[in-house]
């Protein structure tokens, strides 16, 4: 199989990008996958416990999306402060030593988010991890017309369209629903393999 050893994964929130990588690493051995924001929640969660007892690793959906502007606003001070590097230099120290553990791993990051500051996360994936960018859009059906997710703030808002104008691989996929009213993220499988596909070209 031929492919890069570095996935970034971007899209709005909801759109799939864990489950897209999630699906992967259940059809292509060795996937690792990484994301920025898990350093985010470890460093701001014994906050978040000690001011609102909720762990942000353990707490319900809903609770998650209160706490969520939090997130949000802290990690935008962490990546001001450094012109986009904060994260970025965290997760990079741990892809270095996944490489050394497992040389012929297939690395997923799975929240590409930004390009505002010269080397922020696509400039890390692209060139510094000379990896791809795979965009992940859903939507709705509202009659005959596609209805897509909207940026839940103004950050998603601005760099999504850049993030999607410089991906490799574009995955767009419409929502599925369950019996129960819930998201049925396995139709999701369909798009994955013919990622894969598009892989071993």
């Amino acid at each position: 199989m031929k492919f890069n050893n570095v996935i970034g994964v971007g899209g709005l929130a909801g759109s799939g990008k864990d489950t897209f990588v999630n699906l992967l690493q259940a059809k292509i051995p060795n996937v690792k996958r990484f994301a920025l924001a898990d350093s985010l929640k470890a460093e701001l969660n014994p906050t978040l416990i000690k001011l609102y007892n909720s762990d942000i690793f353990t707490c319900s959906r809903e609770t998650k999306d209160i706490l969520r502007p939090m997130l949000v606003a802290h990690g935008k001070v962490r990546r001001v402060l450094t012109n986009g590097r904060h994260w970025i230099d965290i997760l990079n120290e741990k892809i270095t030593q996944c490489r050394k553990d497992n040389p012929d791993s297939l690395i997923c990051i799975t929240d590409i988010r930004y390009d505002f500051f010269p080397k922020d996360e696509i400039y890390f994936v692209k060139e510094e991890l000379n990896g791809i960018l795979v965009h992940v859009s859903r939507f709705d059906w509202q009659g005959q017309k596609q209805a897509f997710f909207t940026p839940p703030n103004a950050d998603e808002a601005e760099n999504d369209p850049k993030l999607q104008a410089k991906a490799n691989y574009k995955v767009i996929w419409p929502s599925a629903r369950k019996v129960d009213g819930t998201p049925d993220f396995n139709s999701l499988n369909i798009y994955v393999e013919e990622f894969i596909k598009w892989l071993q070209r």
